[in-house]
């Protein structure tokens, strides 16, 4: 089956994209040329925002829950001791602590992403394996409490481990003295139990805590279209700039969205009255190329590669990334049709859509409903397509990384699939996973073709408008 992932590629030789990054800023360029023409009718205000509720792609926990009978067994033991957490079956010992799947996903998620919870009723919550899941406040102090050990979790490079760890240590001597670990604690003899954390595990805890930076500075007041350094920036300049991501606490999560909009929209109309063409609150094109970009950078395989490698890669999936963000975000928001984080959605903008506005903003969504991927597939989904060997203009010696790199990960979402869904309908959906990927190709074509289009009316208006300026 993993022969069958090279067998993909976004269009022929002929047709290679330019960099749809270049395209994009080249249309805000065009935008700035044009406000010098006219009173600033194509600026972008700050938005002036506060959070008051967390988004549902942020807030939701993003967990595994497995049976026993859906757990794979050990090669080496057939044993099935007790989760120290939760007293469910536990074949494993996971962070030092003989555990359940579902407790040892819920230890590493909340770690990774660096969660905060509360209790209703003041901590005092029983945790066993029928309720585990209401509270998570007292869930997380029980898996602190019976020892689980954050020392033991790859944790990103950026990620202070000392420090979680004192933080943990603090709160279990805590708990000890205030005598709350929700629960008595259960002992399971060590040597009964095998340990089974693995690479594949490891791959996505990393991809996790990058997808939860990208999710704050996405849901935030944030907007590169607003920042001249970026309007000026090449390609190659954003893969050698510090992470964007780290604005991701800077500023804060937008809370007006969605935004008030009246359909449909005339750009014309609204160029001729001074608006600026966008009726969005950012500049998504932009803002989801930058962190499909900011992503990437934080891979270790990526990493390895040269600068013009990098690059290459890039101009190739950067787009069919964009797409994959916008459309799992849509169908989160149980959407029929492409809508942003602010609530605006473009196949409302004309009375008329097209029928490749249709395919694009419509249709693209179908084969997401049908999987409905969990976050963590969907972040192996968006490595998978980041690692293109069919591109002509990487080195040989990137191609020998990129393929690994493709493997390694295409191979943990099998196995992800078939843990949580058991070994033959996993390869089915795994199938129909990559079979998705495919079609993203081919959407992200019909989306360079609508952009174009999009180019070509803006430079019109500018046209007319330069015309009716020298007129008078």
């Amino acid at each position: 089956m993993m022969a069958s992932m090279g067998g993909y590629s976004s269009s022929s030789p002929d047709q290679s994209p330019d960099s749809d990054l270049g395209d994009i800023l080249d249309v805000l360029r065009g935008l700035d040329q044009e406000q010098q023409l006219k009173n600033e009718m194509f600026s972008f205000p700050e938005v002036k925002i506060e959070c008051k509720t967390s988004p549902q792609s942020v807030s939701e926990e993003e967990t595994i829950e497995l049976t026993p009978d859906e757990v794979p067994s050990s090669s080496s033991t057939d044993f099935v001791g007790v989760c120290a957490v939760c007293g469910a079956p536990a074949r494993c010992f996971h962070y030092d602590v003989p555990s359940c799947n579902g407790c040892k996903t819920f230890f590493r998620r909340t770690i990774v992403t660096e969660r905060t919870y509360t209790c209703a009723r003041n901590g005092n919550c029983k945790i066993d394996c029928s309720n585990r899941t209401l509270c998570r406040y007292c869930r997380f102090n029980r898996c602190v409490a019976v020892g689980m050990n954050p020392a033991a979790i790859q944790l990103p490079s950026n990620m202070d481990v000392q420090k979680i760890t004192k933080q943990i240590q603090k709160r279990r001597m805590e708990l000890t003295e205030e005598g709350g670990s929700a629960g008595p604690v259960v002992k399971v003899e060590p040597k009964s139990l095998y340990f089974n954390e693995n690479f594949y595990e490891r791959i996505l805890d990393g991809l996790l805590y990058v997808e939860y930076k990208a999710d704050q500075l996405r849901w935030s007041t944030f907007n590169p279209a607003e920042m001249d350094s970026i309007r000026e920036m090449q390609i190659e300049d954003f893969l050698q700039s510090s992470s964007y991501f780290k604005l991701s606490e800077k500023y804060e999560r937008a809370t007006n969205w969605p935004l008030a909009v009246e359909y449909p929209i005339n750009l014309e109309e609204r160029t001729k009255a001074g608006g600026r063409p966008f009726v969005t609150a950012k500049f998504w094109s932009l803002m989801d190329l930058l962190i499909v970009i900011e992503t990437a950078k934080t891979i270790p395989a990526f990493q390895r590669l040269s600068l013009s490698d990098q690059k290459a890669l890039m101009k190739r999936v950067a787009i069919v990334n964009v797409l994959l963000i916008q459309a799992y975000f849509s169908v989160a928001s149980n959407a029929s049709t492409i809508m942003f984080p602010d609530g605006v959605t473009p196949i409302k903008f004309r009375n008329d859509p097209s029928n490749l506005e249709v395919e694009i903003y419509c249709r693209m969504l179908e084969p997401f409903y049908r999987l409905n991927l969990t976050k963590e597939e969907y972040v192996l989904i968006k490595a998978i397509i980041l690692f293109q060997a069919e591109s002509p203009d990487i080195s040989p010696e990137a191609v020998e990384i990129v393929e690994k790199a493709r493997e390694e990960y295409s191979s943990a979402l099998l196995r992800f699939m078939q843990a949580k869904h058991g070994a033959v309908q996993g390869a089915s959906r795994y199938s129909s996973a990559i079979g998705m990927i495919v079609s993203l190709h081919m959407f992200a074509q019909k989306h360079r073709e609508l952009h174009l289009i999009f180019r070509i009316n803006l430079r019109n208006i500018r046209k007319r408008l330069m015309r009716l300026s020298t007129c008078k």
